[in-house]
């Protein structure tokens, strides 16, 4: 079997055309073409390689691909993360599922509660997450929520919850201390 990158137009031709020199010379340019234009193919895979493609290349293909809540200033794991979905935002946009993507990716954990989950009034929804918030990066958000929420859905809140994990001590008195009054 002719693999494609070897393949020759002389391979398929009968044998008394694959004889002539000006059809052998054709056939090994058209050869040469093919595996010239299959060489630069390769480099186009920019998409397939978001995870390995250095920083400037990850910038300019969040410009070409108009890629929404970017910013240079973002680390570069979060920048591809952006990129990486921007196609599907693109067709989800003005959904909770899209938000709750956009909130996963910038904060790496969060959730979206919909208006009728807490009880709130219709098309308001609130965003729960344990990141650290400035105001600089609030603003920053929230912009970003107003580009990709549905028109008519509005944000309450935004809900910032932490988990403290320490040891406790507790300690009590017997019967007989509380009876005497004693305080130790």
């Amino acid at each position: 079997m002719i693999k494609y990158f070897d393949g020759q137009i002389t391979d398929i031709l009968p044998r008394n055309l694959t004889q002539e020199p000006a059809a052998q010379a054709y056939s090994a340019a058209v050869r040469e073409g093919t595996r010239l234009l299959y060489k630069y193919t390769q480099l186009c895979y920019v998409y397939c390689s978001i995870e390995t493609a250095p920083e400037p290349i990850i910038d300019l293909l969040a410009k070409e691909l108009r890629t929404q809540y970017y910013s240079d200033a973002m680390e570069l794991e979060v920048k591809r993360g952006l990129v990486r979905n921007t196609l599907i935002w693109y067709m989800t946009s003005g959904t909770p599922a899209a938000v709750e993507e956009l909130v996963a990716i910038v904060f790496g954990e969060g959730e979206v509660v919909e208006w009728f989950e807490y009880g709130g009034e219709p098309y308001w929804f609130k965003i729960k997450t344990n990141a650290l918030m400035t105001e600089d990066m609030l603003s920053f958000f929230s912009e970003m929520i107003r580009r990709v929420k549905n028109t008519r859905s509005h944000i309450q809140a935004i809900e910032i919850h932490r988990t403290i994990e320490q040891t406790l001590y507790a300690g009590g008195l017997r019967g007989s201390a509380l009876q005497t009054g004693r305080h130790y």
